[in-house]
């Protein structure tokens, strides 16, 4: 792999967080003239519903980029933050940023609003697409099959499902008017070749189990697993804790085999219908798949063979800064519980203490594989040299995941 030298670091971001209204006003007030040319947020619903802090959040975001959506959590630093308000205000020197929103009124159009949100950003030097999708409305497989129909292989994409905290009822996504509503995907673009990204992700969830087959489906909906009712295979396992599906169904994802040549998926119940007796799951389990039943304990989720394993890309110099957005799995906080600090710690921990860091759980992870992307030798202090990108896989929607994308302008 060529070696990259990198020049002057001039991205800056700054964060800040509150844990009520008052104080999230109070820091907004304070914020209205900062200079940025992308804002994140990451919030609890809550905060998100109520037309005050919204209007004061238009007045911060004014003509810049602005993206958010509520969660199951936030992150900012090394720290986990619930029932919390954060907001990140990410300064680019020579990267451009451009935003696009799309609203759908089914799941059916999800695979349209993802090419929708694509065609409106691709262009011939878009380096990255950063999403955020309403979490409970939406097909997260057929979003983002949308979205490879459109971009090039030279393009990454990372991102996740607003969340709910474990509630499922609706979620929050900011639109192209920076009003936070249902039923939206949003997305921004990072444009030219002074930005650097990588992306990964790490699981820890175990099949046991008996191979078992998807015997009626539709889509994300599975009526039946080898002929006989889903909802109640899942009762079977969950016993006296089925009183809380569809939350307690994070506990059993199902590792979800595509081929012989491609690692499974995890998918993860969003919903069920005890009519039906059939489980919503947060992406498509085509009929006729290949499944198993999943389970994991704390130890295996922060497995720091597999952290430093898939994180061997994430290599950075005491030289260089920028930002890391986490975006995990409500399922694997459901299960660490009190030690769910200790899974973000495991990431921040392996980055200088120059980076910033922020992300939230999700019901769902978007990214691209960045194993095999590689940048050309900076040897002129004046003249920056185009990165050299070999092709990747498309970008995927799994769940029971932690991602990480680093973002660096050099």
């Amino acid at each position: 792999m060529a070696d990259i030298r990198l020049i002057h670091h001039i991205m800056n971001t700054k964060q800040f967080s509150a844990h009520n209204k008052s104080e999230i006003l109070l820091i907004l007030k304070d914020l209205a003239q900062i200079e940025a040319n992308l804002i994140l947020v990451f919030s609890d619903k809550s905060y998100l519903a109520d037309q005050e802090i919204e209007s004061e959040l238009k007045k911060v975001a004014r003509d810049i980029p602005f993206l958010g959506c509520s969660t199951s959590g936030g992150i900012m630093g090394a720290a986990l933050l619930d029932s919390a308000f954060t907001i990140n205000f990410i300064q680019f020197e020579h990267t451009i940023v451009k935003k696009a929103s799309v609203s759908f009124s089914e799941t059916g159009e999800s695979m349209q609003a993802g090419k929708e949100l694509a065609e409106a950003l691709m262009a011939p030097d878009l380096t990255h697409i950063f999403v955020l999708s309403d979490g409970c409305a939406i097909n997260g497989s057929r979003l983002v099959e949308g979205i490879n129909s459109v971009i090039t292989h030279e393009v990454t994409v990372s991102g996740g499902l607003a969340g709910d905290n474990n509630d499922f009822n609706y979620t929050l996504v900011s639109d192209q008017d920076n009003a936070f509503k249902k039923n939206v995907v949003s997305a921004v673009g990072l444009y030219g070749n002074r930005v650097r990204i990588h992306c990964g992700a790490f699981g820890g969830w175990q099949d046991f189990g008996i191979e078992r087959t998807i015997t009626k489906s539709i889509e994300n909906i599975v009526y039946e697993i080898d002929n006989k009712p889903a909802l109640e295979l899942y009762k079977t396992y969950l016993g006296e804790k089925a009183k809380d599906l569809p939350a307690s169904g994070l506990l059993f994802p199902l590792s979800l085999q595509q081929d012989d040549q491609k690692e499974p998926l995890v998918r993860t119940i969003l919903n069920i219908n005890a009519e039906e007796k059939s489980l919503i799951f947060a992406g498509n389990i085509p009929q006729g798949s290949k499944v198993k039943l999943m389970k994991t304990g704390s130890d295996n989720l922060i497995n720091q063979f597999e952290i430093d394993e898939k994180m061997s890309e994430f290599k950075n110099t005491e030289e260089e800064n920028g930002l890391v957005i986490m975006i995990s799995c409500i399922g694997r906080k459901l299960v660490m519980k009190q030690l769910t600090q200790e899974e973000i710690e495991a990431v921040t921990e392996r980055f200088t203490s120059k980076f910033k860091f922020t992300g939230f759980y999700s019901y769902g992870e978007i990214f691209t594989n960045t194993k095999n992307r590689v940048y050309s030798q900076v040897t002129d202090a004046h003249a920056i040299s185009q990165p050299i990108v070999f092709q990747h896989g498309d970008c995927v929607l799994n769940n029971q995941s932690m991602t990480i994308t680093s973002i660096i302008e050099f």
